[in-house]
């Protein structure tokens, strides 16, 4: 028996510009609209992509969950009502696009309105003068950024506003317009996506990935590509989350929880040193743990953590220990105390039987048992420790856990070890509100859940990048419907079935 999975996991890249080239300050060189984005993939170890000058039919892009379309500094006929009927297909059918082009809005107002519909976008004129920097918009995915354009006139002047509608965001703008990337909010459904498989996410811009550069003399501005392309890539729920253990002798509850809230993530084990910056820039988020007794930060630790979040990453720091060699009045990083965690006390907290939550996370009443936890102070409190013997209890005790905007990065910092919370749906719900406030979006169910599920003995892949899988079983919990709709026990004809898990749909087919 062998069973074929139809949506894959993987970005295709339409490199709609026909080889246009455009002048790199940095290079001092003529590029490619397409170097840049290929060269990210690569540094953040992205393989699953495809780079063509085609855009396959409807069939063929179904294999992939994002379509990136580059469309240039061209200010031609872009694209053909074919290519245009294929793009609004996949985007009905639940895929996610990011579209750029200098002058696409005019382009797509102009000849297909409904396209331009479908971004929640309008166009709103031409700037007709050069755009020398970028900047992130608060409170969505580009906050804290700030980025140099390309000083080559053919990509700067006479772009494309880019306006957003009433129910989408614009998250970059110009010091000099209101020209911007215009992308549909994180966790909204507008329209017609509603009830289709699938987030269908779309981001449109008039902003050429390609010619963003650096303004940062810290940093190259490949990095700070590679850290934006880390950025939208997570926003199209296409991200790994890294976990770094500590403590790898004792339970991590952060697998099973990463894995039922539909993400994907790596795994760093140590005993003396962590992941340096260059390992942890691969990855949107990183999740650091010491356990009850795991090792803590080390002044190496610290320093390489720093230059991750000074690149604008977001840490998730958690642990019973995590902090004993760089309190505020000991040994260690102060600045990384104050600074990046944003707290101003560090202490022991001897015991308590019980977590509250604030802000955001006033949901979370969870039972703990800690023994020997860290107290926490900082201004955005968002945890607090409690102990008690009857409920409600009359005060809190301590503070359990501190949240940080630090510059271009988010921090947030427990003084327990997340695994402690026995109750899964509250410990599920701090991780998922965490990542969701960082606009980091589950993985897209458009195409299969990070293929961890259902590697089996045997697994091949055809041109296609269609997934052949044999000694194939039906993961736990799911459930398996025939053509009909009928719930079976497992396929025994080959035909198309449908496979039900975590509330996603897919479709599989079944060949002899």
């Amino acid at each position: 028996m062998m069973v074929m999975l139809l949506f894959g996991y993987g970005v295709f890249v339409w490199d709609n510009t026909l080889g246009e080239r455009f002048f790199d300050p940095d290079s001092g060189d003529s590029v490619t609209f397409v170097s840049y984005v290929e060269i990210a993939f690569n540094e953040l170890g992205i393989d699953s992509y495809v780079i063509s000058q085609i855009l396959p039919d409807i069939n063929g892009l179904q294999n992939y969950p994002l379509l990136m379309v580059l469309n240039g500094y061209s200010q031609d006929f872009i694209m053909d009502s074919t290519q245009i009927a294929t793009i609004l297909d996949y985007i009905g059918q639940g895929g996610s696009v990011y579209m750029e082009g200098v002058n696409i809005a005019e382009f797509l107002s102009w000849y297909y309105p409904a396209l331009l519909d479908t971004f929640h976008a309008y166009f709103g004129g031409n700037t007709w003068t050069s755009i020398y920097q970028v900047s992130g918009v608060e409170s969505t995915f580009t906050e804290g950024e700030v980025f140099g354009y390309s000083s080559d006139t053919l990509v700067t002047s006479g772009m494309d506003v880019v306006l957003a509608m009433s129910d989408a965001d614009s998250v970059l703008i110009s010091l000099d317009s209101s020209k911007a990337l215009v992308s549909r909010g994180v966790g909204f459904v507008f329209g017609a996506f509603k009830d289709t498989v699938g987030r269908g996410a779309t981001m449109i811009s008039s902003i050429c990935f390609s010619a963003l550069n650096s303004l940062d003399t810290a940093f190259t501005s490949q990095q700070i590509r590679d850290e934006f392309m880390n950025r939208i890539l997570a926003f199209f729920g296409m991200a790994k989350i890294l976990v770094v253990d500590a403590a790898p002798s004792e339970i991590n509850r952060f697998y099973e929880d990463i894995e039922v809230l539909s993400y994907r993530c790596d795994t760093f084990f140590y005993e003396t040193v962590g992941p340096t910056f260059l390992e942890m820039m691969k990855y949107p988020v990183v999740i650091w743990r010491t356990g009850v007794n795991g090792k803590p930060l080390t002044p190496i630790d610290t320093m390489q953590i720093k230059l991750y979040l000074d690149l604008g990453g977001k840490l998730f720091l958690t642990g019973m220990h995590s902090l004993d060699s760089v309190s505020i009045s000991g040994p260690g990083d102060t600045k990384f105390i104050t600074d990046y965690l944003g707290a101003d006390l560090i202490g022991s907290f001897p015991n308590a039987n019980y977590i509250l939550g604030r802000k955001e996370y006033s949901l979370i009443n969870a039972v703990v048992s800690l023994s020997d936890a860290q107290e926490l102070s900082g201004e955005d409190t968002v945890f607090l420790y409690y102990y008690y013997s009857v409920w409600p209890p009359i005060s809190d005790t301590g503070c359990a856990g501190i949240r940080n905007t630090y510059n271009r990065s988010k921090i947030l910092t427990l003084g327990l070890n997340y695994s402690e919370i026995a109750d899964s749906i509250q410990r599920r719900s701090i991780l998922s509100t965490t990542l969701a406030n960082w606009f980091i979006a589950p993985t897209s169910s458009f195409g299969a859940t990070g293929m961890k599920d259902y590697k089996s003995q045997q697994e091949t892949e055809d041109n296609s990048g269609i997934f052949l899988l044999s000694n194939w079983r039906i993961p736990r919990g799911a459930k398996l419907y025939d053509s009909a709709g009928r719930q079976i026990k497992k396929p025994v004809v080959p035909g198309v079935y449908l496979l039900k898990s975590e509330n996603i749909l897919k479709k599989i087919v079944l060949l002899k």
